[in-house]
């Protein structure tokens, strides 16, 4: 997963995900995106406000288990900053 990220003049983070055809068809398209959101959702009240992400999902996230795709979300916003607590990674 790659983490594109840029401070905005709002109050409120914004976040997009985006799953190219190289992830596969349709509906496994949209299920890794769901399994993105759902994540984000579990650690988006700890983010520090202000912040534009995009994250970009590559082929491998299609086995990844939904643990693994949180712990991922939770290495990069430690990574970066974006996020009050650390988290192990």
């Amino acid at each position: 997963m790659v983490l594109v990220f840029a401070r905005n003049e709002e109050k409120s983070s914004r976040v997009a995900v985006v799953a190219s055809k190289k992830i596969g068809n349709a509906v496994v398209r949209n299920k890794v995106k769901r399994r993105l959101r759902a994540s984000l959702d579990l650690i988006w009240r700890r983010m520090i406000p202000s912040w534009d992400l995009i994250f970009y999902a590559r082929p491998v996230i299609t086995k990844a288990t939904f643990e693994e795709i949180q712990q991922a979300i939770g290495c990069l916003l430690t990574q970066t900053d974006l996020i009050d607590d650390e988290i192990k990674c």
